[in-house]
């Protein structure tokens, strides 16, 4: 799996993964705002083949809030989501932040297990966070924070 920096033309791509993926699909303003602002990440097989997943997170002090993971479904169960997760909070690690935080729905078991694997505890909620339907339920989001310990710049033996 290869991951790399999104770029503009790979909107299209991001914006198809969003409408398959999530019941509330963020915008295309809301991901050129991420990349100005934040840091998306992709995810390939290969450098020039099509992207199955993306990260996306900002900077928030000494913390990197991770605002969006999604991996396409039949790459699912493969690591890529747990890949995709230790590049952005290595990224942030590199940027000098020492903590993570990010949000999942509380009917989200799948993401719950992956964030949990990767040494993220639950530290809150969040009523009514997401939307759920088209006529305005709305479901909480269980809050995760990972507290990061800096990259070592020493070589193993």
């Amino acid at each position: 799996m290869k991951t790399r920096r999104a770029f503009a033309t790979d909107l299209p791509r991001l914006l198809e993964l969003e409408r398959r993926i999530f019941p509330d699909p963020w915008s295309r303003e809301m991901f050129l705002e991420q990349m100005a602002e934040g840091l998306v990440l992709v995810a390939s097989l290969e450098t020039r083949s099509p992207i199955f997943g993306y990260v996306a997170a900002v900077r928030e002090y000494r913390r990197v809030h991770i605002t969006n993971l999604a991996v396409e479904r039949g790459e699912r169960r493969r690591g890529s989501g747990r890949r995709l997760l230790d590049a952005v909070l290595d990224a942030g690690r590199r940027d000098g932040a020492r903590s993570a935080l990010l949000e999942v729905r509380a009917s989200n078991a799948a993401a719950a297990a992956l964030y949990t694997a990767a040494g993220f505890r639950p530290v809150g909620r969040r009523a009514g966070f997401y939307p759920r339907d088209l006529i305005g339920a709305r479901e909480d989001a269980v809050v995760y924070r990972l507290e990061l310990h800096p990259l070592s710049n020493q070589s193993s033996p």
